[in-house]
């Protein structure tokens, strides 16, 4: 905490230097993740919203610089996760939604941009998938796995697996398995 002190008045007394800024706001989002893992939601909250507001700021007035919007994804994925695990799937989407949106404007996006990416394509899917709209989620599955180098890949996979066999389960409940004939009479 004595360090992101440091950090904000440096970021108060010297407003031009988006270095200092950029550097509060990654210790919002650092001790906000702490926090969530730690199982203190609220709080984790309170340090990624503080860090939204300094992110949202970056990107809007340095457009160029990549690293804040790759930032500002990656805010948002937290958020969108956050979200998801304490307030339910779909009030998740609307960030998951944002975090895509800025981390897919980037034409060259680093490591940490394609994770956030991946994160949020993933997240989405998972609340997606809650939500019942397993197409969609199937979708997101598919494009995290894309984005993935790797350490995430085999738990991406079986996720998408059982979206695919909840998919086909339902369609097999309600006849539209496509072994099957149409039922009817004959004339």
């Amino acid at each position: 905490q004595a360090a992101l002190n440091i950090q904000e008045k440096l970021a108060r007394e010297n407003p031009n230097v988006t270095k200092y800024a950029a550097d509060a706001a990654a210790s919002h989002d650092n001790l906000g993740i702490l926090q969530h893992v730690l199982g203190k939601p609220d709080d984790a909250l309170t340090s990624f919203q503080a860090a939204l507001k300094i992110h949202e700021k970056l990107a809007r007035e340095n457009p160029s610089v990549i690293g804040h919007a790759i930032d500002l994804g990656g805010n948002y994925c937290n958020l969108g996760i956050l979200v998801g695990e304490t307030t339910g799937p779909r009030q998740s989407l609307p960030w998951f939604d944002q975090a895509i949106a800025t981390l897919e404007r980037p034409a060259n996006l680093d490591a940490t941009g394609r994770q956030s990416l991946r994160n949020a394509r993933w997240g989405r899917g998972k609340s997606l998938a809650l939500l019942e709209r397993l197409e969609e989620a199937v979708v997101d599955y598919d494009a995290a796995l894309k984005l993935d180098d790797g350490p995430k890949s085999a738990a991406i996979r079986q996720e998408r697996a059982a979206v695919l066999a909840k998919k086909a389960a339902k369609a097999k409940s309600v006849g539209k398995s496509p072994n099957r004939f149409p039922t009817g009479e004959n004339k």
